[in-house]
């Protein structure tokens, strides 16, 4: 589904599992690009590292409490 978001940028709160690192494939297969917070380094490094290789987009990763 083309929502027209391709090149904009999305910041996403527990982006590293759960329905946050879904919401956040769901919009890399958009073509957003993201920035991803959340409080487990190991885990958000993880799923940043995922995203980026499965999508092409660029992701940013923001350890956060």
């Amino acid at each position: 589904m083309e929502l027209g978001l391709k090149g904009r940028t999305a910041v996403i709160i527990g982006g590293s599992m759960g329905i946050g690192k879904a919401a956040a494939r769901s919009l890399a297969a958009e073509g957003v690009n993201l920035v991803l917070l959340a409080r487990g380094k190991e885990n958000l490094d993880k799923a940043a590292g995922e995203i980026a290789r499965e999508s092409g987009v660029e992701v940013v990763a923001i350890p956060t409490n």
